[in-house]
């Protein structure tokens, strides 16, 4: 049976300016937005621990599965403590949020690309941003995605 997304938790992102998540190596970025309260969640298409998207501890279709099935849930997905608020995805190769200009709203669906999401609060709003570097090192791509 397919994993149900209908039951993440996002953090409540208050309290703080800045917020940083760890590298996503497929990872799916989700957030709901209430009066410009935002809850956010890091979903990884694998077990921690496990890096090998061969694992059976994987998500089928590795981050790219993982943000398509949040997706496909449409309505049923969300976000348990932001009830009836839209859950925005962004993942790797396939996202839901709203394109700001001329952008995707996903991130590049490439294996050596890692990204990182980056939020920063100003006057009470929050603006989020993508930066995905290779593993050479090298900043490949960075935009605004909310």
């Amino acid at each position: 049976m397919p994993a149900n997304f209908w039951q993440i938790l996002g953090c409540t992102l208050m309290g703080a300016d800045f917020m940083l998540t760890t590298q996503f190596t497929g990872c799916t970025f989700c957030w709901a937005d209430i009066e410009n309260v935002i809850r956010a969640a890091h979903n990884g298409p694998t077990k921690a621990g496990y890096t090998d998207a061969a694992l059976a501890t994987s998500y089928p279709g590795g981050g790219n599965g993982v943000a398509t099935r949040i997706i496909a849930q449409g309505a049923a997905a969300g976000m348990a403590n932001a009830p009836g608020a839209s859950l925005r995805v962004f993942g790797r190769g396939a996202g839901n949020a709203p394109a700001i200009g001329e952008q995707n709203p996903f991130y590049p669906n490439l294996a050596l690309q890692y990204a990182t999401i980056i939020g920063r609060r100003k006057n009470d709003i929050w603006k989020i941003f993508l930066q995905v570097v290779d593993t050479t090192g090298a900043l490949s791509e960075h935009r605004r995605i909310h």
